[in-house]
């Protein structure tokens, strides 16, 4: 019996940490259709290293380095604990070379950036160390605007797109 205690601890430990680890998010904007449409949901795994990151991953990310600037949550309960990531495509790893256009950026932000880009439309970012680069798969607010983030604004990557409730 003195055998099982140690069993059933170890159990409840690592049924907290996944409880912890795994999140189901829904997704809310548009920057991932065609891949995500609003109301999809997704398993997000927390507790996965940003420096395990490779291109082509979906994850949630904060888009400012600041705590105090991030967007609460205006869902059917919010809360002051309650943010909003945003979800995005890893699409630049550190020392990737990434060249955007004034195009991929949304209608009312063209303007506004138009004076960091070139005479052609086009700006170049270069992503340093311990940091990546996100993008939308439509178009949307992400690193076209915000730049490399840090991966500190890494909160978890997509493990799996779950099926949609039947009503």
């Amino acid at each position: 019996m003195n055998c099982l205690a140690p069993v059933v601890v170890l159990l409840f430990l690592g049924i907290l940490y996944l409880r912890g680890s795994l999140v189901i998010v829904t997704v809310q904007g548009l920057s991932m259709l065609p891949t995500l449409i609003p109301g999809d949901r997704v398993l997000v795994w927390r507790h996965y290293s940003p420096r395990w990151l490779k291109k082509g991953q979906i994850v949630l990310v904060w888009p400012r380095t600041e705590p105090s600037s991030y967007i609460l949550h205006m869902g059917p309960k919010p809360n002051l604990l309650t943010v909003t990531p945003y979800i995005k495509r890893v699409v630049g790893l550190p020392g990737s070379t990434i060249i955007t256009s004034v195009t991929d950026l949304p209608e009312n932000l063209k303007l506004q950036q138009l004076k960091f880009h070139d005479e052609k439309g086009k700006r170049v970012w270069n992503v340093p160390p311990g940091h990546f680069f996100a993008k939308g798969d439509a178009s949307g607010v992400d690193s076209t605007t915000w730049g490399p983030l840090p991966f500190n604004n890494f909160w978890g990557i997509v493990v799996v797109k779950l099926p949609t409730k039947k009503s």
